[in-house]
């Protein structure tokens, strides 16, 4: 988790190197959410984040019982400071400037000590693996490994207990932003179990089926003879020649990537096992230096703009913010002295209120020296370590105080409105509108915004009335439209939470002896470990810390939210028992889904497509076409490469199980079928296909469908709109002037209108309408069955509805005006369309994009903000 986008690729180029995955946060809030959705191994984690510092952070991951290791890495290098951290939960401690080699060494350390592993050296028999080298042997034998191969071992040989599935290992060794299947890593674990196999180690990962993969118990006695490096190199030639068919994947990076290990070419390995890969940090620097020197740039042109005096308070914490970053980052690449001056310069600011001319000019000039030894140390051809500049110093004292960021809204994702009850603790009347806090009228014109119903109860009584509105004696809630779906109770104010005989821990005690299922978030002043422990013995969901935005309020309420929502999932079920069909149906309709039966497989294939379900169930033995067959047909088709298939049989000797996973199930159900069981397997397949399809059709920042997902979808109403003779409508969306928008208010704000020009998309089309971003501020929207009329209709009503959305930045993003005006508090923002229809202006979705794209062009050159038909 790191801001500087340039020291955060230096470390993952770093990182990538030494064959770690790794995936970047650049906030505290979207670190957060990876760290809750995904199990990291180790977090680097900086400490001045935007939207929420790595010292929070790292206090509610470990107060939420997250236990990875976690670094923190600041330029903060007072003693306090350092204790301040490691009581925050951190296990270790990295102050910027950092050198690169310790920072690979303490996450060794760390990942050793997590895992219970005194030895550097991995070892399983013959097979070692040195991650400070990254070099792995069987007995004196190298054995080259592709990066993800390599990846594989590793993960095996750090965790020997236990087995993984193929989900897990795709979240453990392949990037969040890959998409790769579960294919590529059957395929992966294919090729190095050649590979291993080659040198004479045989069944070193065993399969464990119906659940993964790990490694096997018992390691081989260690060999008396040792392997000769040629017998090694002529089976690995040999190997080559053949290459598996079925290992395509592998065999590309193989090719592509240098192998990991010792060339074959070397005469002396033994002398190098042991030695460490040197760090290139001239590479490092060359990699990054045009991004520090713009931003070099960009603060020397705020010096030159500054007038004597005091600059405004914006100015001054970006400077403060950039200063302290720079000192930070460019430290780690060698320069010392660059840090050393930027720290100064950080503390100049932090101690003159007023900047006189002379000051400003000295600043400048520092300034101008800085970059200009930065940009001779990147035309020279030597490490950066050897740059030692001359630059005069003014001593200033050092300031440890930290600098305030803004706090970001994340809107809400799509989906039904919900209503949020928020109790106040303070009694207030009902009818008085001035009475209520300004943040709650905050949250309120924001919940609405993003369809959420915001309700205030100023009393407990009045509380107790709408929670148990619609309960029975029994707990049982038929929700009534007015009855909330998660509750808020506000008790910011003194330190000390209620008393437990107070009338708010009475009504939570209430709901927790009721067994109900309101969901409530508590807002309190000190979120002290016992104010934890008493809120959550009354079954609280979620403890935070006032004071905070109604962004991450709304935010924490939808995440409770979604993971107490049921999944809603279409189920296709074949079998030709009609008994056992009927029986799935009751056991699996009270779950909510929508369940679909065949009993003649010969059907299927017209079933599969008319249902399109989110995961199938077969039967293995059936008349005609059996289970595997049908399988092997739904793998062979990549539109359902991804699909979840569990099989369902009574057979359950090692041959049929084996098979079952052979032609590309997921998962195998015994007969006779066991009710919690079957839900169990079903919940847990629909949660990996929606967290894998969330990864990979979803664009992370709008909430829509990404380019390969639409395409797909719009391919998909091509074809059925030939079939049956309808017009479909497909319309090409830009945005007006955004580069504007970046350079004038910042790349925060960009991506905020994005996301609301999501929101405006989704809320104005239909659901079966195809809607999608296709990268930066170009959208594309497909109707199916709609004509030029009425599309053309339908995207003026769009340029409408976004023209009367109000662009608030300081009350939604919760930043200071600079002026205090209204007008650098609104942004106005337009769009101008393209349209094509098919069959009339193009055939394909290529040529439909083509005739899309050159009537968007007209409506720019007619004046923008309208929508153009491509004739």
């Amino acid at each position: 988790m790191e801001d500087d986008r340039a020291l955060a690729g230096a470390i993952e180029q770093l990182l990538l190197s030494h064959h770690y995955v790794m995936d970047l946060a650049t906030d505290g809030i979207e670190g957060r959410g990876m760290a809750e959705v995904f199990p990291y191994d180790l977090i680097l984690m900086d400490w001045m984040l935007p939207k929420l510092d790595g010292m929070q952070l790292c206090q509610q991951l470990r107060n939420e019982g997250n236990s990875t290791p976690i670094i923190l890495l600041t330029a903060r290098d007072a003693s306090t400071d350092r204790v301040a951290g490691l009581d925050a939960g951190a296990d270790d401690y990295l102050v910027k400037p950092f050198e690169f080699e310790e920072l690979l060494a303490r996450i060794r350390a760390l990942l050793r000590r997590s895992e219970g592993i005194v030895s550097p050296v991995l070892q399983w028999g013959d097979l070692q693996l040195d991650p400070c080298s990254s070099r792995v042997t069987c007995g004196d034998v190298p054995i080259a490994l592709t990066p993800k191969e390599y990846a594989l071992l590793e993960l095996f040989l750090r965790n020997p207990e236990r087995i993984f599935s193929l989900d897990s290992l795709l979240d453990k060794v392949w990037p969040f932003e890959d998409t790769p299947t579960v294919a590529s890593v059957r395929t992966h674990i294919k090729g190095l179990r050649q590979k291993l196999r080659q040198v004479g180690l045989s069944d070193v990962i065993s399969t464990v089926y119906g659940l993964g993969y790990r490694l096997r118990t018992a390691a081989p006695p260690k060999a008396t003879t040792p392997r000769t490096k040629a017998t090694y190199a002529s089976t690995s030639r040999t190997a080559a020649a053949r290459p598996n068919s079925g290992a395509n994947q592998a065999a590309i990076e193989q090719v592509n990537t240098r192998p990991i290990g010792i060339e074959q070419t070397d005469t002396n390995p033994i002398d190098k096992s042991n030695r460490p890969q040197q760090l290139d940090l001239a590479s490092l620097w060359q990699g990054v230096s045009d991004s520090y020197l713009q931003r070099i740039t960009k603060v020397s042109d705020v010096f030159r703009r500054l007038q004597p005096g005091q600059p405004d308070l914006t100015v001054r914490q970006q400077l403060l913010s950039e200063a302290h970053a720079l000192a930070g980052s460019l430290g780690s690449f060698g320069f010392k002295d660059v840090a050393i001056q930027w720290r100064e310069i950080e503390s100049t600011l932090r101690t003159h209120d007023d900047l006189s001319a002379e000051l400003l000019r000295q600043l400048e000039e520092r300034i101008a020296l800085i970059s200009q030894s930065l940009r001779q140390a990147s035309r020279q051809p030597r490490s950066p370590t050897s740059s030692h500049l001359s630059i005069p110093v003014i001593t200033e004292p050092h300031s440890t105080e930290p600098v305030v960021s803004a706090s970001v809204l994340t809107e809400l994702p799509s989906g039904q409105p919900f209503e949020l009850l928020v109790v106040d603790s303070i009694d207030r009347p009902s009818q008085n509108k001035d009475s209520v806090p300004s943040w709650i009228q905050t949250l309120e014109e924001v919940a609405v915004r993003y369809q959420v119903k915001v309700s205030i109860a100023n009393s407990i009584g009045q509380a107790r009335d709408l929670i148990f509105l619609s309960e029975d004696v029994n707990g049982d809630a038929n929700r009534s439209a007015s009855q909330p779906h998660i509750a808020l109770f506000n008790f910011d104010g003194p330190p000390e939470l209620p008393a437990s005989d107070s009338d708010e821990f009475k009504l939570l005690a209430e709901l927790r002896a009721a067994q109900s299922s309101l969901p409530v978030i508590v807002l309190a002043a000190e979120a002290s470990f016992e104010n934890r422990v008493r809120v959550a013995r009354l079954g609280v969901s979620r403890l935070l810390q006032a004071p905070t935005s109604p962004a991450e309020i709304l935010e924490t309420a939808v995440r409770i939210l979604q993971k107490r929502t049921p999944p809603t999932a279409t189920l296709l079920v074949v079998d030709d028992d009609s008994s056992m069909l009927t029986l799935l149906q009751k056991l699996l309709q009270p779950w909510g889904f929508k369940i679909e039966i065949l009993c003649d497989p010969s059907q299927f294939w017209q079933t599969l497509e008319k249902v399109e379900p989110d995961l199938l169930l077969l039967d293995i033995k059936m008349p005609q076409l059996s289970g595997f067959d049908l399988c092997q047909v739904v793998r062979s088709d990549p539109r359902w490469h991804e699909l979840p298939i569990l099989f369902m049989s009574a057979h359950t000797d090692e041959k049929t199980i084996q098979e079952v996973f052979s032609v590309g199930a997921d998962d195998y159900i015994r007969k006779p079928i066991v009710a919690p069981e079957l839900v169990a397997r079903v919940l847990g397949w629909l949660a990996r296909s929606r967290d894998r399809r969330l990864r990979t059709e979803i664009d992370s920042l709008t909430g829509l469908y990404n380019r390969r997902k639409s395409t797909q979808s719009l391919n998909r109403l091509l074809r059925l709109a030939r079939r049956q003779r309808q017009p479909l409508c497909f319309a090409l969306i830009d945005l007006d002037h955004f580069k504007q928008i970046n350079d004038q208010y910042g790349h925060l704000v960009g991506d905020y209108v994005l996301r609301r020009f999501g929101i405006c998309l989704r809320s104005t089309f239909r659901s079966e309408d195809v809607v999608a971003r296709w990268g930066g501020e170009e959208f594309v929207i497909g109707l199916y069955g709609v004509d030029a009329l009425e599309g053309t209709e339908r995207l003026r009503q769009l340029v409408q509805v976004w023209q009367n959305e109000t662009l608030d930045i300081c009350k939604d993003l919760f930043l200071e005006s600079s002026t205090g005006t209204a007008q650098t508090s609104h942004i106005i923002a337009t769009f101008s369309a393209g349209i094509a229809v098919f069959p009339q202006a193009a055939d394909s979705l290529q040529t439909l994009y083509i005739a899309a794209d050159r009537a968007l062009h007209d409506a720019k050159k007619m004046g923008r903000n309208r929508v153009k038909l491509a004739v």
